[in-house]
């Protein structure tokens, strides 16, 4: 039995495969049988590692959107941060509202 290693890719979404019928999580070793005839498609494979330890690649996590982004709320918070107006973080859409109003007023 040798020790094989899916290595992964950046997809985020993925975590585990099935390859030439074995199931891998991506960096935990799956024993494979050495006289397995697929064995010489995961030696020639980069996303895998056979008997040695490889270096798992990193997902490529997406930044959180942030839910106000692209919302009235926060054009109006910019347009008052243009404004050199301070509000407070947790202030609502009417209050915002209308600050913007007698500043522009």
């Amino acid at each position: 039995m040798a020790d094989v290693t899916w290595l992964g890719d950046e997809d985020p979404s993925v975590q585990a495969i099935t390859m030439y019928g074995h199931a891998f999580v991506k960096g935990v070793p799956t024993s494979v049988p050495d006289k397995d005839p697929r064995m010489g498609k995961f030696k020639g494979n980069a996303f895998f590692s056979v008997g040695k330890s490889g270096e798992v690649v990193d997902s490529d996590e997406p930044d959180a959107p942030d839910p106000d982004d692209g919302t009235e709320i926060a054009a109006i918070r910019k347009d008052l941060d243009e404004l050199g107006i301070k509000y407070r973080p947790n202030t609502g859409l009417a209050k915002l509202r209308e600050k913007l109003a007698v500043a522009l007023a």
